[in-house]
Order: C-alpha cells, then structure tokens, then sequence
C-alpha cells in the first residue's frame, strides 16, 4: 500500500492523497509525480553524500593543502585524517533513518531493529 493515499473505508473505493483530496492514487498525474518525488528523493538523499565521499576519496592525497581544506575542509576537518569519509558515513545513517520512519511506519518492530544501527 502506499502509505500517502488512504481509502475511504469502503469497498471498491477510491484512493486519495491524505493531504490533496482531489488526486486520485490511481491517476496518471498522480503516478507521474509519486515516481519523480522517489527519483528525486534518492537523488538528493543518495546522490550527494556519495559525491562528498567521492571528491574527498578523488583528493584524499591532498586533504592538508591550503585550497583543499578551503574548499572541503568543513566535511572533514572535525574528524581524524584517516576517516576523512565519516561525514558520508553520518550522511548514510541519517538516510536510513529517514526511510525507516517513512517506509516502515507500519511496522515498529522493524523500525525498532533498524533504529538500533
């Protein structure tokens, strides 16, 4: 089920959006904007912690110099040089999070496990 439409509680009902009442869930529109609202979401959630830790990796040689940590510093500077990726790590658990109260909403117990990583 999708856990932003709810039904009536009738029978061969309708499925709505909780907060837009005139979308249908079973419109093209609808299906159209639920598709790019999870491309977008991944995207943004997936796409820029891992571009952190790829430039960091790219210019792990030359964390130290001056134009580096100008420009990155802020994304490493508070942790050990060794584990100059940590930013992505935190980044990473934060998603989790994230989608652990957003996708299993209905299901405690897994959030419970999940929320203990």
């Amino acid at each position: 089920t999708d856990p932003i439409c709810t039904a009536t509680g009738e029978e061969n009902c309708a499925r709505y959006v909780e907060e837009e009442v005139a979308l249908s869930c079973e419109t093209a529109k609808y299906k159209t904007y639920r598709t790019l609202a999870i491309i977008f979401t991944n995207l943004y959630g997936v796409g820029i912690p891992l571009i952190t830790v790829l430039l960091l990796t790219r210019n792990r040689a030359a964390l130290a110099s001056e134009h580096i940590l100008s420009t990155y510093g802020f994304l490493y500077s508070g942790y050990k040089r060794k584990r100059f990726y940590w930013e992505g790590v935190i980044a990473a658990r934060k998603l989790t999070a994230v989608y652990v109260v957003v996708f299993l909403d209905k299901w405690p117990r897994e959030q419970t496990y999940v929320g203990t990583w």
